[in-house]
């Protein structure tokens, strides 16, 4: 069953390919006017994104210079480091990803603007970020549309024009993790502007200031990243072995991103310690399993003659 081997990616098991379509092959063209349209694109919408779920967080937002002014004001100006200290890791994390995929490199600008799809997911979420927390109903509802908005964002995208681009496992993996990581940068945005307007929302590790936030945030945003990953790489393991990908092929994506997320939320509904332990455990294991995934993944596009001059160009 297609649902039991998605499962098994969460013990790092990867779906064997007996015979791959010839979607493996499929080349992209693209001209240079749509490149950069799609550049511009990806910046104004996570740019857009982000400042809308900034002034979400609090009615007194009433323009992006308040925001701006927000942050530097007094104080506040070891919060700004802190953010920056919180989305650096996810960035290197992300980066890391995209140089795992040299045998078929995904252009850069379509990574851009998945990303940004990530953040306009983000900025529906952002609301239920900020009314949600405290609520006995958040824990079991957030893996829910939070996977429903992940996989769902990614499934429009693998069939639309720009996810041909999505020849195999590894792009979907790529695509996958880039959206996470938009999503995490929105995540993190509206937790640290939530912190400051409500300080019981952070937690103090070794009595710094904004520290327990920072970590939070990082665990946060890796398993985001690794969550999205994942439901690409399934998805494009359907377009390798179909050479296609529809809304069948969603549902085992969605399971394998539900599951990985009500753990996280309910470790962080327990607070404290615990919910660091679990959720930092969480995110080292979805890094661990995931390249394991894409090494084997990698070996598929060896034997696909990758290596040889055979990867489709784009």
């Amino acid at each position: 069953m297609s649902v039991a081997k998605a499962l098994k990616m969460l013990v790092g098991a990867k779906p064997e390919v007996p015979r791959p379509s010839e979607a493996v092959y499929r080349e992209v063209h693209m001209g240079r006017g749509l490149s950069t349209a799609l550049v511009v694109i990806g910046v104004v919408m996570v740019l857009a994104a982000a400042v809308t779920a900034a002034v979400l967080v609090s009615p007194s937002f009433s323009s992006p210079m308040d925001l701006v002014q927000f942050v530097i004001s007094g104080d506040r100006t070891h919060f700004a480091l802190a953010f920056l200290a919180a989305v650096v890791p996810p960035l290197l994390l992300l980066a890391w990803i995209l140089r795992t995929d040299k045998y078929e490199p995904e252009p850069k600008r379509i990574v851009l603007l998945v990303y940004a799809m990530g953040a306009v997911v983000g900025l529906a979420a952002a609301p239920m970020v900020i009314y949600g927390k405290g609520s006995t109903y958040w824990p079991l509802l957030a893996p829910l549309i939070l996977g429903s908005l992940i996989v769902g964002s990614l499934t429009i995208f693998a069939t639309s024009k720009y996810g041909n681009e999505v020849n195999d496992h590894v792009d979907g993996f790529v695509y996958g993790a880039s959206l996470g990581a938009g999503l995490s940068l929105i995540y993190a945005v509206v937790s640290f502007l939530d912190a400051q307007i409500d300080p019981l929302a952070n937690i103090a590790l070794l009595d710094l200031p904004a520290s327990g936030l920072v970590v939070s945030s990082v665990f946060w945003s890796v398993i985001f990243i690794m969550v999205g990953g994942l439901a690409g790489f399934w998805l494009g393991y359907e377009r390798t072995l179909d050479g296609e990908i529809n809304g069948r092929d969603a549902v085992p994506a969605f399971l394998v991103t539900v599951v990985v997320l009500y753990i996280a939320y309910v470790a962080a509904n327990m607070g404290g310690i615990i919910d660091m332990a679990v959720r930092g455990s969480l995110s080292l294991y979805l890094i661990a399993i995931s390249r394991r995934l894409l090494i084997e993944a990698l070996k598929d596009e060896v034997a696909w003659g990758y290596t040889r001059g055979m990867a489709p160009r784009e």
